[in-house]
């Protein structure tokens, strides 16, 4: 649900590029951003998290829209090897502005990861998110 921005377009230019210079750029505009289920727990060996904790995890649109414009595109291995993943998440979907729909999950340690097809991914990291 978009709550209280209902009806108002959410809009950023974000365009968001590889990190490393021997990649192939690519980049997506961002314009909208829907959140779609917050406080989502997944069970792990590790236990760090509870499901009780993590059902504060909620973001709202504007708070991921604001999120993906500090964050930085990274490769999927730095992204597994330096990203804070805890058991907790929020998904949804994003637009862009040549009106391509891509889904995403967001980690309040601070990492999203945008497939951008079946077998593609874009992986970002910024600033971890809070529990409220």
């Amino acid at each position: 649900m978009m709550g209280k921005w209902h009806g108002w377009a959410l809009t950023a230019a974000l365009v968001l590029c590889p990190a490393p210079s021997w990649a192939k750029p690519r980049s997506i505009t961002v314009q909208t951003v829907v959140v779609e289920e917050t406080g989502l727990f997944r069970p792990q060996q590790t236990n760090i998290e509870s499901e009780e904790v993590c059902g504060r995890f909620r973001p709202s649109d504007a708070q991921v829209l604001a999120w993906l414009a500090k964050a930085k595109e990274v490769s999927a291995p730095a992204f597994y090897e330096t990203a804070t993943i805890t058991q907790c998440s929020a998904k949804g979907h994003l637009s862009t502005t040549s009106g391509k729909t891509y889904p995403w999950i967001l980690d309040p340690g601070g990492g999203i990861i945008i497939e951008t097809s079946a077998r593609d991914a874009i992986y970002l990291k910024g600033p971890q998110l809070p529990l409220r």
